[in-house]
């Protein structure tokens, strides 16, 4: 009993010919049939998971940083008042005016400190509130000085 072996089809890249034939060149046109090689597609594979991953660590970051600024412009609003209200505080308020006058905002920073006279011993408790400018660039503030509860100061920058 013997073996038949049965050629594959294989079809000719290069004439469209389609031969029944385990040869290695094409019976119609004589080029070597390609040979299918699987790298291609592992290479292929591999390239598109990698960009895949850069994609996701992309929007990740992206989605992280966004939140943030996010977070931070609702800071910066919560502590902002606009021009008209710094122009409408007086000097010589007290700092209960001043906060009923900058309400809701709150104060983005805040300095205390004491210090005692030179030619007496009074002893003078000094602090300074910040509130962003609203509409403003990063760092334009307003500035309002007390000595004790009485607005001493105010400025803007």
């Amino acid at each position: 009993m013997t073996a038949t072996v049965i050629a594959p089809v294989k079809l000719c890249p290069n004439c469209a010919a389609q031969a029944q034939t385990t040869d290695l060149k094409c019976p119609s046109c004589g080029k070597k049939y390609k040979k299918k090689s699987p790298v291609l597609k592992i290479l292929l594979g591999i390239v598109v998971l990698m960009i895949a991953v850069v994609a996701g660590c992309t929007a990740l970051v992206g989605g992280a940083v966004n939140e943030a600024v996010d977070q931070y412009n609702a800071e910066q609003a919560a502590s902002a008042i606009s021009q008209e209200t710094f122009d409408g505080i007086q000097v010589g308020a007290t700092r209960a005016d001043v906060d009923a006058a900058v309400a809701p905002a709150v104060p983005q920073n805040t300095q205390e400190y004491t210090s005692e006279g030179v030619l007496d011993e009074t002893v003078i408790d000094t602090s300074c509130i910040y509130f962003n400018r609203e509409g403003g660039q990063f760092g334009d503030a307003f500035q309002f000085c007390f000595d004790g509860d009485v607005l001493r100061s105010k400025s803007s920058f």
